[in-house]
C-alpha cells in the first residue's frame, strides 16, 4: 500500500507538475515582459523628456543669439 501510494504521487506529480512548471513558466515569462515593456516606457518617455529639453533650449538660444543659425538672420 506504500508503494502504491508512492506510485500514484509520483505519477500524479509528473503529469501535474509538468502542466504546472508550463504554466508558471508561461507566467513568468509573461511577467518579465511586462516588467520590460514598463522599463523600455520609462527609459523612453525619459529620452523624450531630455530630448524635449534641448530642443526648448535650442530655441531659446536661437531668440537670443538669432546669429546662432536659428532663424537664417545674421
Amino acid at each position: 500500500m506504500a508503494g502504491e501510494g508512492r506510485s500514484h504521487e509520483a505519477g500524479s506529480l509528473g503529469v501535474g507538475a509538468g502542466c504546472d512548471l508550463g504554466l508558471l513558466f508561461g507566467q513568468r515569462r509573461e511577467e518579465q515582459m511586462t516588467e520590460e515593456r514598463a522599463r523600455l516606457g520609462f527609459i523612453i518617455r525619459y529620452l523624450i523628456k531630455e530630448q524635449n529639453k534641448e530642443l526648448k533650449l535650442r530655441v531659446s538660444m536661437a531668440s537670443h543669439f538669432p546669429y546662432l543659425g536659428g532663424n537664417g538672420t545674421k
